[in-house]
C-alpha cells in the first residue's frame, strides 16, 4: 500500500496553460511559434477553452494577427476582405 500513489489526470494536449487565478477567474496563456502570446480569461474553464479553440482556428486559417506577416501577405489579406 505504500507504493500506491494517486495520479492526477493529464490535461488534453494543446490546452496551453489553464489555471484559476487568485480572484477566481480562469486564465489561459497560449504561446505559438510566430504568433503573439495571448491570454484569455473567463468565469468558467469551458469558456476559456472555447476562446482558445476559436483562436487556434483563426491562427490555423491565418486570420489571426501574425508577427511575421510580410507586406505581400498583408496586402493580399487586406485586398480580399
Amino acid at each position: 500500500m505504500a507504493n500506491e500513489t494517486a495520479t492526477k489526470p493529464r490535461r488534453s494536449k494543446g490546452d496551453g496553460t489553464i489555471f484559476k487565478n487568485n480572484k477566481g477567474r480562469w486564465i489561459d496563456r497560449c504561446n505559438k511559434a510566430g504568433m503573439p502570446s495571448k491570454e484569455f480569461s473567463g468565469k468558467t474553464k469551458a469558456e476559456v477553452k472555447a476562446k482558445l479553440d476559436e483562436y487556434k482556428f483563426l491562427a490555423q486559417s491565418r486570420e489571426a494577427v501574425c508577427l511575421k506577416l510580410t507586406v505581400e501577405e498583408y496586402s493580399i489579406k487586406f485586398l480580399h476582405y
